[in-house]
């Protein structure tokens, strides 16, 4: 689905594994989809079904398995509709957009009938540029690159982030000049010296 100058927008399509705070970035997402879509970045709103896309993972189950998804997945969002409604959006801001994310942990898991699901969803993403995003601890990756072949030759790009991070002075500067700029954007009162200092010593705690 090109722009009318020719280009696509990439599709990333976020599978929420367990405990990978997948529901803290749904909500940061839906929280801020009109600063993203400014930024030409889609979280799309059409087929969301609270802060994330559950509806688009059960219709590929519902029609692949042929189970019945609880209304909960859905909200109020007609059964069998999800990908069109995707597919529309996605064309309505035209070349407004660069990139598209979805979301939903209901992606995850799901073995029994992949192929058909596979293919199913090609169709529906047919002439978009797809990147699967998977987020999960370095244990779960090694696993999965040493036990499956398909793993390895599907997910050829791993992004690790630090656990840990240095107690010093630019980086305390740095802390606080992120959380005097979410106050900022946010419209919320401004931090003093000792909330910093309180915000600061939970950090090192959390460490």
């Amino acid at each position: 689905m090109p722009s009318p100058d020719g280009r696509m927008p990439t599709v990333y399509l976020h599978i929420g594994a367990p405990k990978t705070a997948t529901s803290t970035l749904q909500s940061v997402l839906a929280k801020n989809t009109g600063r993203l879509l400014r930024s030409g970045v889609l979280y799309p709103e059409s087929m969301r079904s609270a802060d994330a896309h559950h509806v688009l993972a059960c219709d590929l189950i519902e029609k692949c398995h042929g189970n019945t998804m609880s209304d909960v997945w859905y909200g109020p969002v007609p059964r069998g509709e999800g990908w069109q409604r995707l597919r529309d959006e996605i064309a309505q801001h035209g070349n407004a957009i660069d990139s598209v994310i979805v979301s939903s942990e209901l992606f995850f898991g799901q073995s029994r009938g992949l192929e058909a699901m596979l293919a199913e969803m090609a169709g529906h993403l047919q002439g978009l540029d797809v990147k699967v995003v998977v987020l999960g601890d370095r244990y779960a990756y090694h696993l999965l690159y040493n036990m499956d072949e398909e793993f390895r030759k599907i997910f050829k790009v791993k992004a690790e982030f630090d656990t840990v991070m240095a107690k010093s002075q630019e980086n305390v500067d740095k802390y606080m000049n992120f959380a005097r700029k979410i106050t900022s954007e946010e419209g919320l009162l401004p931090v003093d010296v000792s909330g910093m200092a309180t915000l600061i010593e939970y950090g090192v705690r959390l460490g």
